[in-house]
């Protein structure tokens, strides 16, 4: 089967002035790659609710009127500390496939640490930093390994109150590279999405973790990082063009002009009047999308190849499309032959036998 040449960015659906593709992995991860100007932001989110949460009324109400303090959330919300195993396979995922050099650096949490929920204290990432100390995600790993009876949990270390959101806990990467400009983690529950939680799942809010990979071009250590953290970034995107394709091949074959277009697209090489030739010939013998699509490939590499050549004429004349309708045809199982074509339109043999040779050195 003939597959579509897919330019991954001109044919990403177009939302604003970004180009996004969302892919569902399975009942609890999606994925969206974005196409901005200068880079590629790969989001992947993982839905948290089999994981318990802890609700109480905070100390919002005086808290939040009172000048120069930080507005707290209305309801404390203490996440269990069984999350961390997702952050932290992050973290083994960036050692595994780039190094042990890297890692995660802590940018925001606020642990629990006590005897329970009615007996804790908390502590965040600024409360090592003002003793010259760097928190890591390793570091934390070590920590609630060694306190696992003490961390009761984390909790919202930034109340965004513009975006509605809780965020529990942010990290990213400790140094960037020359193809991944960044990678982030960030643990969050959004206030705007609270009712579908309340109303499918009858919980009180619905954590989620997001990692944000930015990189400058998709490469071989972008797609074994996504691996990595469970996203299967080949089949995804195979299905995506597997999919374009069938699409594509109906569009193809109901309208003559989609025909065209997507062979101007593709095979630049070849002029209107030279892929208007080229359906003609291909209405004609009646061949199919793919017999047509592989006639475009001959045609445009052997244009290629004759204007290379100062001594040749790089314009196809009629003879090089039956030809090539016939090699294209021979590729799918269906038989022409030269006598025929050579009667019909009068060429030599030998001119033919010659064009397709030259034709069959493309096919190689």
């Amino acid at each position: 089967m003939f597959h579509l040449e897919i330019n991954w960015r001109r044919f990403e659906p177009v939302i604003g002035s970004q180009k996004e593709f969302r892919a569902v992995v399975n009942d609890t991860t999606s994925f969206i790659a974005a196409h901005r100007a200068r880079d590629i932001v790969y989001t992947v989110k993982k839905e948290l609710t089999k994981y318990k949460i802890h609700v109480t009324a905070s100390e919002a109400p005086v808290i939040n009127f009172m000048p120069g303090v930080e507005p707290q959330p209305w309801e404390q919300v203490v996440a269990s500390p069984e999350i961390f195993s997702e952050i932290f396979s992050v973290d083994y995922a960036l050692r595994s496939v780039l190094g042990k050099d890297y890692g995660l650096n802590i940018d925001s949490v606020r642990l629990c640490y006590g005897r329970g929920f009615a007996d804790y204290i908390t502590l965040d990432e600024k409360d090592l930093r003002e003793l010259g100390i760097n928190p890591t995600v390793r570091g934390l790993e070590e920590f609630v390994g060694s306190h696992r009876d003490s961390v009761v949990g984390f909790t919202v270390r930034n109340y965004d109150m513009k975006e509605a959101n809780l965020v529990f806990f942010e990290a990213s990467l400790n140094r960037s590279l020359s193809d991944i400009r960044s990678v982030r983690t960030r643990v969050l529950t959004s206030m705007s999405q609270k009712s579908i939680y309340a109303m499918e799942q009858h919980i009180s809010y619905g954590l989620q973790q997001y990692i944000l990979i930015t990189v400058n071009e998709l490469s071989d250590t972008v797609v074994k990082l996504l691996q990595a953290m469970g996203i299967d970034f080949t089949s995804i995107y195979r299905r995506k063009l597997f999919s374009i394709n069938e699409w594509g091949r109906v569009e193809c074959e109901l309208n003559e002009q989609n025909m065209m277009g997507y062979i101007r697209t593709f095979y630049s090489m070849l002029t209107s009047e030279e892929i208007f030739q080229l359906i003609s010939v291909a209405k004609d013998s009646n061949l199919s999308f793919d017999v047509i699509c592989t006639m475009a490939k001959l045609l445009n590499e052997v244009k290629k190849e004759r204007l290379r050549n100062p001594s040749v004429s790089g314009k196809l004349g009629t003879a090089d499309f039956v030809v090539a309708a016939k090699v294209a045809a021979s590729e799918s199982g269906i038989k022409m032959s030269n006598e025929d074509i050579a009667k019909n339109l009068g060429v030599p043999h030998e001119e033919l036998e010659r064009i397709e040779e030259e034709l069959r050195r493309v096919l190689l």
